[in-house]
Protein backbone atom coordinates (compact mmCIF):
# COMPACT_ATOMS: atom_id res chain seq x y z
CA UNK A 1 0.00 0.00 0.00
CA UNK A 2 1.49 3.43 -1.18
CA UNK A 3 0.94 6.05 2.11
CA UNK A 4 2.92 8.47 0.16
CA UNK A 5 0.96 12.07 -0.89
CA UNK A 6 1.95 13.96 -3.41
CA UNK A 7 1.76 17.80 -3.49
CA UNK A 8 1.00 19.23 -6.91
CA UNK A 9 2.72 22.84 -8.10
CA UNK A 10 0.91 24.20 -11.65
CA UNK A 11 -0.76 20.77 -11.83
CA UNK A 12 2.58 19.01 -11.35
CA UNK A 13 4.01 16.72 -8.80
CA UNK A 14 6.27 19.11 -6.87
CA UNK A 15 6.48 17.76 -3.66
CA UNK A 16 6.02 14.28 -1.97
CA UNK A 17 4.41 13.92 1.93
CA UNK A 18 5.34 10.09 3.39
CA UNK A 19 4.87 8.84 6.56
CA UNK A 20 7.94 9.05 8.77
CA UNK A 21 9.05 5.68 9.39
CA UNK A 22 9.19 5.79 5.25
CA UNK A 23 11.30 8.63 5.29
CA UNK A 24 14.25 7.25 8.41
CA UNK A 25 14.18 4.16 6.16
CA UNK A 26 14.75 6.13 2.86
CA UNK A 27 17.25 8.53 4.58
CA UNK A 28 19.21 5.17 6.21
CA UNK A 29 19.60 3.67 3.07
CA UNK A 30 21.02 6.53 1.63
CA UNK A 31 23.09 7.47 4.06
CA UNK A 32 24.54 3.51 4.32
CA UNK A 33 24.95 3.44 0.33
CA UNK A 34 26.72 6.24 0.63
CA UNK A 35 29.10 5.00 2.99
CA UNK A 36 29.12 1.99 1.33
CA UNK A 37 30.47 3.48 -1.13
CA UNK A 38 32.99 6.37 0.19
CA UNK A 39 34.34 2.73 1.76
CA UNK A 40 34.79 0.93 -1.09
CA UNK A 41 37.14 3.95 -2.33
CA UNK A 42 38.86 4.39 0.56
CA UNK A 43 39.56 -0.06 0.57
CA UNK A 44 40.41 0.33 -3.50
CA UNK A 45 43.46 3.21 -2.57
CA UNK A 46 41.72 6.27 -3.23
CA UNK A 47 43.79 8.73 -1.18
CA UNK A 48 42.58 10.46 2.50
CA UNK A 49 42.95 13.83 3.56
CA UNK A 50 43.10 14.73 7.08
CA UNK A 51 40.41 17.14 8.74
CA UNK A 52 43.08 20.06 9.53
CA UNK A 53 44.39 19.77 5.90
CA UNK A 54 40.51 20.06 4.27
CA UNK A 55 39.54 23.09 6.64
CA UNK A 56 43.09 24.87 5.67
CA UNK A 57 42.23 24.55 2.00
CA UNK A 58 39.28 26.39 2.87
CA UNK A 59 40.39 29.04 4.84
CA UNK A 60 43.87 29.93 2.99
CA UNK A 61 44.62 32.29 0.33
CA UNK A 62 46.70 30.08 -1.61
CA UNK A 63 45.28 26.37 -1.97
CA UNK A 64 48.60 25.87 -4.19
CA UNK A 65 50.97 26.06 -0.84
CA UNK A 66 48.81 24.14 1.54
CA UNK A 67 48.80 20.98 -1.15
CA UNK A 68 53.10 21.71 -0.92
CA UNK A 69 52.86 22.10 2.60
CA UNK A 70 50.90 18.68 2.81
CA UNK A 71 53.01 16.82 0.56
CA UNK A 72 55.68 18.25 2.74
CA UNK A 73 57.94 19.70 -0.17
CA UNK A 74 59.73 22.75 -0.65
CA UNK A 75 59.34 25.67 -2.93
CA UNK A 76 62.51 24.45 -4.55
CA UNK A 77 61.79 20.99 -4.77
CA UNK A 78 58.26 21.75 -6.16
CA UNK A 79 59.66 24.29 -8.70
CA UNK A 80 62.64 21.77 -10.13
CA UNK A 81 59.76 18.73 -10.21
CA UNK A 82 57.35 21.23 -12.20
CA UNK A 83 60.42 22.54 -14.45
CA UNK A 84 60.11 26.31 -12.94
CA UNK A 85 62.28 28.68 -10.70
CA UNK A 86 61.68 28.40 -7.33
CA UNK A 87 60.28 32.72 -7.84
CA UNK A 88 57.99 31.99 -10.06
CA UNK A 89 56.78 29.37 -7.74
CA UNK A 90 56.87 32.17 -4.95
CA UNK A 91 55.00 34.50 -7.49
CA UNK A 92 52.22 32.21 -8.29
CA UNK A 93 51.18 31.05 -4.46
CA UNK A 94 51.46 34.59 -3.41
CA UNK A 95 48.80 35.70 -6.27
CA UNK A 96 51.39 37.60 -7.72
CA UNK A 97 51.27 35.66 -10.95
CA UNK A 98 48.86 33.72 -12.80
CA UNK A 99 49.86 30.47 -14.37
CA UNK A 100 49.41 29.23 -17.71
CA UNK A 101 47.14 25.78 -18.03
CA UNK A 102 50.92 23.88 -19.20
CA UNK A 103 51.72 25.55 -15.98
CA UNK A 104 49.44 24.62 -13.82
CA UNK A 105 49.22 21.45 -15.20
CA UNK A 106 52.99 20.45 -13.91
CA UNK A 107 52.34 22.16 -11.03
CA UNK A 108 49.20 19.97 -9.88
CA UNK A 109 51.41 17.03 -11.55
CA UNK A 110 54.56 17.71 -8.92
CA UNK A 111 51.30 17.71 -6.34
CA UNK A 112 49.67 14.81 -7.02
CA UNK A 113 46.70 16.45 -7.53
CA UNK A 114 44.07 17.79 -9.64
CA UNK A 115 44.60 21.62 -11.39
CA UNK A 116 40.77 22.15 -9.74
CA UNK A 117 42.28 21.49 -6.32
CA UNK A 118 45.21 24.27 -6.50
CA UNK A 119 43.68 27.20 -8.25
Amino acid sequence: MNRTQFIPDKKQPQYAVVPIDDYRKLVSAAEHSEYSEIMAEIKAGAETFPLEFTMALIETDSRMREWRKFRNITQAVLAKAAGLSQGAITLIESGKRHPTVNTARKIAGALDCDIDDIF
